[in-house]
C-alpha cells in the first residue's frame, strides 16, 4: 500500500518559534508511525541552513539563494511569500502531497486555500482563532478547507456561531507541553514558594513582548476588573488577584516598565526571568533596576554631558 504524502507548509521545524515548535514535536509522531511520506515547506530558512541535515524527511527551504540576486526581487515583491506563497506550487509539483497541513493566522495562509492546484490535495489547516468577530472572509475561506482545527474550545465554539453552522469545526488540537521539561506541581506550594497567597488568583498569558501584543490593553482590563472588585465589596479578591505575563520584559515589543507605572501595577504583575549564571527560571515582579536604570539615564544625561565637555576644553 502506497504511503499517503504530508507536506507541512510552515516555519522551519528546528527554529526557536511558536509554530516551529508546535511541528517540531508533531512530526516527530509522525514520522515514528512509519506511515506517511513528510516534507517540510520551510520559511525563514534558505539551502544552506546547517539544520535541513538534522531532520529524516526533506526539506523545502522557502527563503531565496542569497546568491541570487532574481531570486531575492522576486521574493520581495509579495509579502506573503515569506510565508511559502512564491514557491507552494512548485514545491506541491515535486513533492506531489496527499495531504498539506498548516497551523497558522489565515492572513498568513490564503494563498493555499487559492493554489490552483488546491484540487489536487487535501488540505488541513488550524487557525489561530483568538478574537471576535472573526472577519467574513476567513469564514468564506474557512469553507474550503478538508479539515479545519482550533487551538481552543472557545475558539471552536465561535468559528460555529459566526458561520452560523455552515463550518464544520473538526477537532481542538491544543498544543500539548514537553512533559520531560514541564512536570505538573502543586499550585498552592508554587505560589507560596514565590511570595503569594496560596490562594490568590492569577491571570495569565503567553506572548512575545512585540508591538501587535496587547499588554497595554490587557492592563487596562485587569485595573478595570480590580475597579470592579472594590466597586463590589470584593476588595480581598481584589488584593489577591495578579497579572502573569510569560514574555520577555526587554525584547523588541512594549517599554513595560512605562507600561506599569503608567497602569501602577507594579506590585501586581509578574514576569518570566531566567537567571544568567545556573539558567533556571523563576516568576518575579518586574526588577527594580530595569525602571531604576531609565529614571537615573534621564537625570544623568546631561550633567554627564556637560561632564564630557568640560573635560574635553581642559
Amino acid at each position: 500500500m502506497q504511503k499517503k504524502k504530508i507536506l507541512i507548509v510552515n516555519e522551519f521545524s528546528q527554529l526557536a518559534t511558536g509554530f516551529a515548535t508546535y511541528m517540531r514535536y508533531l512530526l516527530p509522531i509522525l514520522h515514528k508511525t512509519d506511515k506517511y511520506i513528510l516534507a517540510e515547506h520551510a520559511s525563514y530558512i534558505n539551502e544552506y541552513h546547517p539544520l535541513i541535515d538534522s531532520v529524516p524527511w526533506k526539506v523545502y527551504p522557502n527563503e531565496p539563494d542569497p546568491n541570487d540576486p532574481k531570486q531575492i526581487e522576486l521574493y520581495k515583491q509579495d509579502r506573503s511569500n515569506q510565508f511559502g506563497k512564491w514557491k507552494l506550487e512548485q514545491v506541491l509539483i515535486d513533492f506531489r502531497p496527499h495531504v498539506v497541513v498548516s497551523i497558522r493566522d489565515p492572513f498568513f495562509d490564503d494563498f493555499i486555500f487559492h493554489s490552483p492546484l488546491r484540487k489536487y490535495f487535501k488540505y488541513i489547516h488550524m487557525t489561530t482563532c483568538d478574537g471576535q468577530p472573526q472577519k467574513q472572509e476567513w469564514i468564506d475561506m474557512f469553507k474550503g478547507a478538508d479539515r479545519l482545527l482550533t487551538y481552543s474550545l472557545w475558539a471552536k465554539n465561535l468559528l460555529d456561531q459566526e458561520s452560523g453552522g455552515q463550518l464544520r469545526v473538526h477537532g481542538v488540537t491544543s498544543p500539548c507541553p514537553d512533559l520531560e521539561i514541564f512536570k505538573p506541581r502543586s499550585k498552592k506550594e508554587a505560589k507560596i514558594e514565590y511570595g503569594l497567597e496560596e490562594d490568590c488568583i492569577i491571570f495569565g498569558t503567553v506572548m512575545r513582548n512585540q508591538p501587535r501584543k496587547l499588554f497595554p490593553d490587557l492592563m487596562k482590563s485587569f485595573v478595570r476588573y480590580l475597579e470592579l472588585c472594590k466597586e463590589t465589596g470584593k476588595e480581598e479578591l481584589a488584593k489577591k488577584s495578579y497579572l502573569y505575563f510569560h514574555t520577555s520584559v526587554n525584547d523588541v515589543g512594549w517599554a513595560m516598565n512605562e507600561e506599569l507605572r503608567r497602569y501602577k501595577l507594579s506590585h501586581k504583575v509578574l514576569f518570566t526571568y531566567m537567571c544568567d549564571h545556573c539558567k533556571s527560571v523563576y516568576p518575579s515582579f518586574i526588577k527594580v533596576m530595569e525602571w531604576v536604570v531609565d529614571v537615573v539615564d534621564d537625570l544623568l544625561l546631561e550633567p554627564l554631558i556637560l561632564l564630557v565637555v568640560y573635560h574635553a576644553k581642559s
